[in-house]
């Protein structure tokens, strides 16, 4: 697999010349692997490479996220930028707004820097993250369910009711549900009672 990811970037040759890829790093494991594995074949790949963090601002690891990258680079020799996007109220469809944003700044570093390429990474549970994230945010998914893609058969063997059929079934009336406590907010109603 290493093989082919590398002669897949070698083809990649930019008007015979060596290529210059502008990684974009979240921090997150799925872009810290694409860059480690740039870094450790760099040779092999005859390429010049740049990392680029874009911190979001809007959730609380992200000054962590941009440290871990920034470190990284660092300690690898690698010509890294980190921009710092503006925070601001997004109400709906906000990975769609924040991956805008981000792709807007990283077509601006690439142009600054003359890279050719920009490269990101995504593994196959992008869409966990996105429902972590969601629930760090707002505090609840509005995306999709984590256990949406199960399939019936897993909770039948569970012996737990399929989440539809209840909704569905009028003849339930009683219903037992289970979930984990993320957050206690203690909050006040108008009298000053908790």
């Amino acid at each position: 697999m290493k093989n082919r990811i590398i002669n897949r970037i070698k083809s990649l040759s930019y008007k015979n010349d060596s290529p210059h890829f502008l990684l974009a790093v979240s921090g997150g494991i799925d872009s810290m692997v694409m860059l480690d594995f740039f870094v450790k074949n760099q040779s092999n790949i005859d390429c010049k490479i740049s990392a680029c963090h874009i911190n979001h601002n809007y959730h609380s690891k992200s000054l962590k996220m941009s440290k871990i990258v920034s470190d990284y680079c660092n300690k690898n020799n690698i010509e890294h930028f980190n921009v710092i996007l503006k925070k601001q109220v997004l109400n709906n469809n906000i990975e769609s707004q924040l991956r805008k944003k981000r792709y807007n700044e990283l077509e601006k570093i690439r142009t600054k820097i003359n890279a050719h390429y920009i490269i990101t990474a995504h593994h196959f549970d992008d869409q966990i993250e996105t429902l972590k994230n969601e629930l760090e945010v707002v505090g609840f998914y509005f995306s999709d369910h984590p256990l949406k893609h199960y399939p019936k058969k897993f909770f039948e063997i569970q012996n737990i009711d399929y989440f539809n059929d209840i909704v569905m079934d009028e003849s339930i009336k009683k219903i037992r549900l289970c979930g984990s406590v993320l957050d206690i907010k203690e909050r006040s109603n108008k009298d000053g009672r908790k």
